[in-house]
């Protein structure tokens, strides 16, 4: 059986409605595989009486990873896969348009939403358009998905073309699916016994309010509201509180850091104090550059040289670019020979690596200078830093990230 830490253990046999405070490192996948491998290999539970919920792709694969050896494909869907199963066992045929928050690739409908808006062929103009559409498109979404009660003046004319498009083309987006998936399920109900989502942290009160309806005798929830990085989607820090108020769980904290040695733990430590225990063995440390915005890519790769197991990280696309046209997400052979990893700190949640270069840790990156919402930039940088087993090099121009200033640096080499 798969074995657990003195955290993990008491979820293994506990039968009730239970909630996971899960920190960084802390083996909630494990602990949920475990569950899942004991009620189905123990107890004889049925497989299809076993249904696992994600936020994203990546962590429905990873949980399918730690059951390899059981032989049998667990019941794993994101919460929108399953709203579409939902919409097509009962006949409905909507072609959905759009892309979900893991998506790779720029969302479809940013295109469509061009036409909205007059372009400019000024460069600068047009990546002024190009915002502009993504922050309509956000707004429309935290409307449809009831996290925003009313929309602004400034969205309506937009929203309108938007909607108009969609029933012109004989369109769904996934905010609409969503709401016509929990009008299905309230007509004909859906049933498991155990029910288990991840990453509810990152729901919105739509996702939420279909998984709350599934009907299932024992539900299960991991959230952390420190990893809590899709506010801007309608991520709803309040979906946890509901959770306790529907289910009435059963906590249990995960607090060993099996991922990261004590020095990376202790800097975890000082941006969100919580109580982990660093259990990593490795060898290695936290490490500030000072350096230029315009050299720390490069020296980013140099500091990848000879690691084969590392990520170079940045809060935006745009500081993944650079004059030779690389793009975030790519993997590219650089001078050397080296392969640079690069992505965005959004795109990392639920990876690790030995090694991890976080570009621009100073104001205007970390926290961006665009956004308004201090305590999800500060869980932005938290996340990058979480995925670091033995090395965290933090590149910054001139200042570092205001995150850091509470805690003192006698914790950083530089």
């Amino acid at each position: 059986m798969i074995s657990l830490d003195n955290f993990q253990l008491p979820t293994r046999t506990y039968k009730g409605n239970a909630l996971l405070i899960a920190g960084p490192g802390s083996g909630k996948t494990r602990t949920v595989a475990a569950k899942i491998e004991y009620e189905h290999e123990i107890e004889k539970e049925p497989l299809p009486n076993l249904k696992m919920l994600t936020f994203s792709r990546r962590a429905a694969g990873e949980l399918l990873k730690r059951l390899p050896y059981l032989e049998y494909r667990v019941h794993v869907h994101t919460i929108h896969q399953f709203g579409l199963s939902i919409l097509r066992n009962n006949g409905h045929n909507y072609k959905v348009f759009g892309s979900t928050p893991d998506s790779n690739g720029p969302d479809p409908r940013q295109k469509i939403m061009l036409q909205f808006f007059s372009e400019d062929s000024s460069p600068r103009q047009l990546r002024e358009v190009h915002r502009q559409v993504s922050d309509v498109l956000a707004a429309i979404d935290r409307y449809k998905s009831s996290t925003d009660r009313e929309l602004a003046e400034i969205y309506k004319p937009s929203y309108e073309f938007y909607q108009s498009y969609l029933k012109k083309n004989n369109l769904i987006d996934f905010n609409d699916m969503l709401s016509i998936a929990i009008e299905v399920i309230e007509k004909h109900p859906f049933h498991v016994k155990w029910l288990f989502l991840d990453e509810g942290h990152d729901t919105n009160m739509l996702q939420y309010e279909l998984f709350k309806r599934i009907k299932a005798d024992y539900v299960w929830a991991v959230f952390d509201i420190h990893q809590m990085i899709y506010r801007w989607n309608g991520a709803d820090e309040r979906n946890i509180q509901r959770f306790k108020k529907d289910f009435h769980p059963k906590e249990f904290k995960l607090l060993n850091d099996w991922r990261s040695i004590p020095e990376i733990v202790n800097l975890l430590e000082k941006i969100y104090p919580r109580g982990l225990i660093a259990k990593g063995e490795g060898k290695g440390g936290v490490n500030t550059i000072e350096c230029s915005t315009e050299s720390q890519l490069g020296i980013a790769r140099s500091l990848c040289q000879g690691s084969e197991d590392h990520l170079i990280l940045a809060r935006t696309n745009y500081q993944l670019t650079d004059n030779r046209g690389t793009e975030s997400g790519d993997i590219i052979l650089d001078f050397s020979g080296n392969k640079n990893k690069l992505i965005t700190i959004h795109k990392s949640k639920g990876t690790e690596a030995d090694t991890i270069v976080l570009l621009g840790c100073q104001p205007r990156y970390i926290p961006f200078y665009r956004s308004t919402d201090e305590e999800e930039e500060k869980n932005l940088f938290y996340v990058a830093c979480a995925r670091a087993k033995n090395n965290l090099f933090l590149l910054y121009d001139m200042h570092l990230t205001p995150f850091l200033e509470k805690g003192g640096d006698v914790w950083l080499k530089t």
